[in-house]
């Protein structure tokens, strides 16, 4: 499979495309049309893949492109969608921030008003112990949970 190539299977009226995550979401899913994303993007601390080196130029380039996908999936949601979003430590302040900013949490009580929650899990390092998760809720309390 060259880069940029999209591959589609499908069964039993169900699809999945196989390919990069951001062209899939720009040439394949319509606006508005998603329930749930949940993304588990490269968190930019250097990791060795196989192949890939998970490391930006700077943290700056990093933010960047994080909040280029990040709009991309917030088209995509339906306007009572969920983003369930994994990141580092070092990167929520700026990705939280950034979807506060584009994302309307309201109460989930109030009627004709759209409702989206924001899960940031924060990873740590490699090598330590599960994930924790902090769940944004619609009336601004958080929850935390350990992840399984």
């Amino acid at each position: 499979m060259k880069q940029g190539d999209i591959r589609t299977f499908q069964k039993n009226g169900h699809i999945i495309y196989w390919g990069d995550a951001v062209a899939v979401l720009k040439e394949k899913i319509a606006d508005r049309s998603i329930d749930l994303i949940f993304a588990d993007p490269p968190y930019g601390i250097g990791k060795q893949f196989a192949n890939f080196r998970d490391k930006w130029p700077s943290e700056a380039d990093y933010v960047q492109w994080c909040k280029s996908w990040l709009d991309l999936c917030i088209a995509k949601l339906k306007p009572n969608g969920s983003l369930y979003v994994m990141t580092s430590t070092q990167c929520v302040p700026y990705l939280d921030l950034f979807l506060r900013e584009r994302m309307h949490i309201a109460s989930a009580f109030r009627r004709r008003e759209v409702v989206l929650s924001i899960l940031l899990v924060i990873c740590p390092p490699y090598g330590r112990n599960t994930p924790t998760a902090t769940r944004v809720r619609a009336h601004g309390r958080q929850e935390r949970s350990k992840a399984v």
